[in-house]
């Protein structure tokens, strides 16, 4: 399974929000930013995700409106002014209590959901993913995850399952920066 780590960067700004992806060789792929006190309020509906030298690849678009109840929040992952991924993001109350974010992915005609299984280590398992295609092995079983690092100076670890995805980093980053939204 590929692996990634992120590394979160600590900024001055209080709104602006930024990570650094790396790959199983701790070599800098993806950087992801949103806000800047130099820039209007609106452009932080969207996270740019851009090569180490500056050159944006992609952006993950926020909804422009708040989702209708019962219905998630859907996240847009645009690559060439084309969605490559949707990730809807629900929370639906258990018993009275606030659930954990769950995750929809659609992404290249998969479908995986991501959530924080129960009973586990919280401070250490961030994500599961479980594929839930029709042609699914065990869907009960995760076969991805991000995990909070134990190597410094990662925050975070990603592994995705083993699908040939054109843009897997991108998607890790994505899933880091909801994930770490709350």
């Amino acid at each position: 399974m590929p692996l990634y780590r992120a590394q979160r960067l600590h900024t001055s700004a209080e709104q602006a929000r930024r990570y650094h992806l790396y790959d199983s060789a701790d070599q800098l792929l993806l950087v992801a930013d949103q806000g800047s006190p130099w820039l209007p309020e609106d452009t932080r509906r969207s996270v740019r995700l851009a090569r180490p030298d500056g050159v944006q690849v992609a952006s993950l678009d926020f909804p422009t409106a708040a989702p209708k109840p019962g219905k998630g929040a859907a996240h847009a992952l645009m690559v060439e002014h084309a969605v490559y991924a949707l990730i809807t993001v629900t929370r639906e109350p258990h018993d009275g209590e606030a659930a954990a974010p769950r995750h929809v992915i659609e992404i290249e005609g998969n479908r995986w959901i991501g959530e924080r299984p129960e009973g586990v280590d919280e401070d250490a398992l961030l994500l599961a993913l479980y594929d839930s295609g029709p042609d699914a092995a065990d869907p009960s079983a995760p076969f991805g995850a991000l995990r909070a690092s134990v190597i410094e100076p990662y925050d975070i670890e990603a592994q995705l399952p083993p699908a040939d995805l054109k843009y897997p980093g991108l998607l890790v980053l994505a899933l880091i920066y909801l994930v770490d939204a709350g």
